[in-house]
C-alpha cells in the first residue's frame, strides 16, 4: 500500500513523534548515522542512500527483532521456533539462504494482525496454527505468497529426483537379498571368520545409516555456516607504501589554493604542518620551494611566512585530537537533533587522563600518553595486526594514530571492495608518516581457517609482517535476550571469542616454534557483562577474553611463552557501529550516574597509548587498565537507559503538543481580529441612566459585571 514515491512525512502524515522513532530505528537497523533530510526524500531515493551507506547489511536489530517477534507469535502455539521451521523450510521446500531471509522478512509483513488505515488487512498470513499438523498447510501458503513475489515457482521438493518409477517392495527385497541375515555379504563375511578361527557376531548392524548431516543441518542454518566462510586471500593482499606521493600531490595542490579567491587558510595551515615530517622527501621539499618563489613574486609575504615555516621545523605533527561531549536538542516540533559539541582542550584531556586512569606510579604510560599528544607517538619498530577497522570504529582511530608514527599496520576486513579500498587509501594519504605502511587482506574473524591461514601467510610473507602488537577489534553484532537465542548467536561467539583466541594462540605457537619474538596483545574488554541485556553472547564473549588473560600466565609453555597482554576495559563510545543508536541518551547518561562517554578519537587515543614500545618493553606479563570511564560497576544500567529514552520521548510529545496548542491559539486570535464589537457592551449616558446596545430585549441579553483588566 506504501508507493516508492512517497516520503516518511508523507506515510505518518506529519506525526514528528512516529517520524523521529522510525529514523533513530533506521540509523540503528543499518549502521547509518544522519541521513540528511532523510523524511523528505522519496523512498526509492532513501533506499539508495541506505545501500550505498550499508553495502555488507545483515538483518540489524529492528527487523531481526521483528521476525523473531513473528515467529512466535505464528508459531508458538505450535512449540516450534525459528530455526525448526527454518530447516522445515529448507529441506522440504529447498530454500537457499538468500530466499529463505526473503520469506521471513515477507512474513513479518504477512503475519500482522488487523486492519491497515489504508484499508484493508494488515497482512494475509496472520492466522495462527493451531498445532504442528497445521503448519504444514500454513508453510503451503506462506510459500505460495513467496512465489507470487518473487515471480517464480516454490514448491515442496519431490521425493524423487525423476526417471522411471522404483518399487518400494523391490528394493527391500534386493537390500535383504545383500545385506540381509542371509544375504551374500553376510554368508561370505561369515565364511571369512570361520576360516581366520574367529567368532562372527551377527548382533553388529552391517550398515548403519550416518546421521552426522542430519545433526548439523538440525543445529545450523546455511545462513550460519555462510557466516563461518572462510575469505582469506594472499592474492588479495593491498599494500600502500608510498605516502611521500601524496605528500608531494598535496604541497602542489596548496600552491593553486593560495591563489584562489576564496582560499581557505585553515585548510593550508594544517596541510603546512602536516608535511613537515615529508620535508627531507626531495619532491615535497622541491615543490614547497617553488610555492615559496611564486609568492614572493606575487608579494603574498603572508603565505610565503607559512610554507617557509613547513622547511624550518618539520618533524612529524600529532594526529588532531577531537574532545567533544554529546549534545542533544529537541525542537519546537518534537525533532531530536544530536551533535559533538566542544567539551574541553586537548591538553585538558591529557591531564584528565593522566589523573583518572592512570596511578602515579605507572611513569611509562604517563609519559606514553604526553608523548603521544605532544609530539606524536613513534611506533616505526611496531608491526601490528588490527581487525575490526571499519567506518566510524575505534579500530580505525588506533590506525590513525599508528600510520602517524610511522608504524607497519595490517588491516584485515571482511567487506574487501573498491569502496573501503578507496576509504583505507585516504586514511594512508591523510594520516600516514613517510615510513608508515598500511596493508589491507580479506579475513572472516569468525573462520578459524582463515586463522590459520593468515597467520600462515604474515610469517612467510616477503613484505616481513609478522606481528609484534595485536588489536583483535573485531566484532560481529548480537541481538536478543538467552530466550531469543539462535545459531547467530554463535556466529559472535566465534568472532569475538574463539576467532581471537586461535589468532593470537596460532602468533604464539609459531614464535614458540621459532623460539623468538615477542608480541603485545591488547584485548578489547568490556564492562558489560550483562548489564545492557538484549545483546546476543556479546556480553558472555567479553567477559570470556579477561579468561584468556589468565591463560597467557598459565599456557606459557604451549603458546604464550613470548606473548604479553593488556587487557583494556573500554567504556561507553559514542558513534561507533554498535553504539551509535545510543547516542541520544549519552549526554543525560552522563548526567545521572556520573560517568564518562567518549568520542572514537579519544579512546583511540588512549588505546594507542597502550602501544608505545617503551610501555611494551617495560611492562609486566599481563595487565588490566580500566578505559570504562566510569561505565565499570554502573548499577541498573538497562532501566536508566530506558528510562532516558522515555524522558526523551515525552519531552518531544509535549514540545510537539504545545506547539499545536500555541498554533491553535494564534489561529484564534487570527479569527477573533476580524470580529468587532464582539461584546454588547453597555454604553453609559448618565448617572444614572443606561443604554443597551444593539437594542435587544432584556431575554436575548447577556450582562457581564465585574469584566475589567484585573477580574476574571
Amino acid at each position: 500500500q506504501i508507493e516508492s514515491t512517497e516520503t516518511i512525512d508523507e506515510i505518518f502524515e506529519g506525526v514528528s513523534s512516529k517520524r523521529n522513532q522510525l529514523l533513530l530505528d533506521l540509523g540503528s537497523e543499518f549502521s547509518v548515522g544522519a541521513i540528511d533530510a532523510a523524511h523528505e526524500k522519496p523512498l526509492s531515493e532513501l533506499y539508495q542512500v541506505l545501500k550505498e551507506r550499508s553495502p555488507s547489511w545483515k538483518m540489524g536489530p529492528y527487523i531481526g527483532a521483528s521476525i523473531e517477534e513473528s515467529s512466535k507469535t505464528i508459531f508458538g502455539r505450535s512449540n516450534m521456533n525459528r530455526a525448526d521451521i527454518s530447516g522445515k523450510l529448507v529441506q522440504e521446500f529447498g530454500l537457499p539462504p538468500g530466499i529463505l531471509a526473503i520469506s521471513w522478512l515477507l512474513l513479518a509483513l504477512e503475519a500482522r494482525d488487523g486492519k491497515s488505515i489504508r484499508g484493508g488487512n494488515l497482512g494475509d498470513l496472520s492466522v495462527v496454527p493451531a498445532d504442528k499438523k497445521s503448519v504444514a498447510a500454513y508453510l503451503d501458503q506462506w510459500m505460495s505468497m513467496v512465489s507470487s513475489q518473487l515471480g517464480m515457482s516454490i514448491g515442496r521438493a519431490s521425493a524423487s529426483s525423476g526417471g522411471g518409477h522404483v518399487d518400494a517392495t523391490l528394493l527391500n527385497e534386493l537390500h535383504e537379498k545383500i545385506l540381509g541375515k542371509d544375504g551374500v555379504l553376510i554368508r561370505n563375511m561369515r565364511t571369512m571368520a570361520e576360516d581366520m578361527g574367529h567368532p562372527f557376531d551377527e548382533s553388529t548392524p552391517v550398515s548403519e545409516p550416518y546421521k552426522g548431516l542430519e545433526v548439523i543441518q538440525g543445529e545450523l542454518s546455511d545462513a550460519y555456516l555462510d557466516r563461518l566462510r572462510p575469505i582469506f586471500s594472499g592474492e588479495k593482499h593491498s599494500p600502500f607504501l608510498s605516502v611521500w606521493s601524496a605528500a608531494h600531490s598535496r604541497a602542489a595542490a596548496m600552491l593553486h589554493e593560495s591563489l584562489s579567491e576564496d582560499v581557505d587558510l585553515d585548510l593550508l595551515e594544517r596541510s603546512c604542518v602536516r608535511l613537515r615530517a615529508f620535508t627531507n622527501i626531495p619532491r615535497v621539499q622541491s615543490a614547497l620551494q617553488y610555492n615559496i618563489s611564486v609568492l614572493k613574486d606575487l608579494g603574498r609575504d603572508d603565505l610565503v611566512d607559512m610554507f617557509t615555516s613547513v622547511l624550518e621545523k618539520g618533524g612529524n605533527s600529532p594526529l588532531p585530537l577531537h574532545c567533544t561531549r554529546p549534545a542533544v536538542t529537541v525542537s519546537s516540533n518534537g525533532e531530536f537533533t544530536y551533535s559533538e559539541e566542544p567539551r574541553m582542550s586537548s591538553d585538558e584531556f591529557v591531564l584528565w587522563a593522566q589523573d583518572a586512569m592512570v596511578s602515579d606510579t605507572d611513569v611509562h604510560w604517563r609519559n606514553s600518553l604526553e608523548m603521544l599528544h605532544a609530539k606524536q607517538g613513534s611506533f616505526d619498530r611496531l608491526t601490528v595486526l588490527i581487525t575490526g577497522a571499519s567506518p566510524d570504529s575505534i579500530a580505525i582511530e588506533i590506525v590513525r594514530q599508528l600510520l602517524r608514527g610511522n608504524a607497519k599496520v595490517i588491516v584485515t576486513t571482511t567487506s574487501f571492495h573498491a569502496k573501503r579500498m578507496a576509504f583505507y587509501r585516504s586514511i594512508y594519504n591523510e594520516d600516514a608518516g613517510p615510513k608508515a605502511q598500511l596493508h589491507v587482506l580479506p579475513y572472516n574473524q569468525a573462520s578459524l581457517q582463515d586463522a590459520d591461514n593468515l597467520v600462515e601467510w604474515l610469517f612467510e610473507s616477503e613484505y616481513e609482517l609478522q606481528p609484534n602488537v595485536i588489536l583483535p577489534f573485531g566484532a560481529v553484532k548480537a541481538y536478543g535476550a538467552l530466550s531469543d537465542m539462535d545459531e547467530m548467536a554463535e556466529v559472535s561467539m566465534r568472532a569475538m571469542l574463539t576467532g581471537v583466541e586461535r589468532l593470537i594462540s596460532n602468533v604464539g605457537s609459531r614464535m614458540l616454534q621459532a623460539g623468538g619474538g615477542q608480541c603485545h596483545v591488547v584485548l578489547p574488554l568490556s564492562p558489560n557483562h550483562g548489564i545492557f541485556g538484549g545483546d546476543g553472547l556479546y556480553a558472555e564473549s567479553k567477559a570470556a577474553l579477561e579468561v584468556l588473560l589468565n591463560k597467557c600466565r598459565s599456557e606459557q609453555e604451549q603458546w604464550s611463552h613470548h606473548i604479553t597482554m593488556c587487557g583494556a576495559i573500554i567504556g561507553w563510545v559514542r558513534g561507533t557501529g554498535l553504539m551509535s543508536g545510543n547516542n541520544l541518551v549519552a549526554e543525560e547518561l552522563e548526567n545521572r550516574l556520573n560517568i564518562r562517554t567518549f568520542s572514537t578519537s579519544e579512546m583511540g587515543y588512549l588505546i594507542s597509548s597502550l602501544c608505545s614500545p617503551t610501555l611494551i618493553d617495560h611492562q609486566d606479563k599481563v595487565i588490566k587498565v580500566d578505559l570504562s570511564g566510569g561505565l565499570l560497576g554502573a548499577e541498573d544500567l538497562k532501566h536508566v537507559v530506558a528510562d532516558i529514552r522515555s524522558g526523551l520521548e515525552a519531552q518531544a510529545k509535549s514540545k510537539k503538543a504545545l506547539t499545536e496548542m500555541l498554533g491553535l491559539f494564534q489561529k484564534g486570535q487570527r479569527k477573533q481580529r476580524k470580529v468587532s464589537h464582539a461584546l454588547p457592551f453597555m454604553e453609559r449616558t448618565s448617572a444614572t441612566t443606561l443604554k443597551m446596545s444593539p437594542n435587544k430585549s432584556l431575554a436575548e441579553q447577556v450582562v457581564i459585571v465585574g469584566y475589567g483588566e484585573v477580574g476574571p
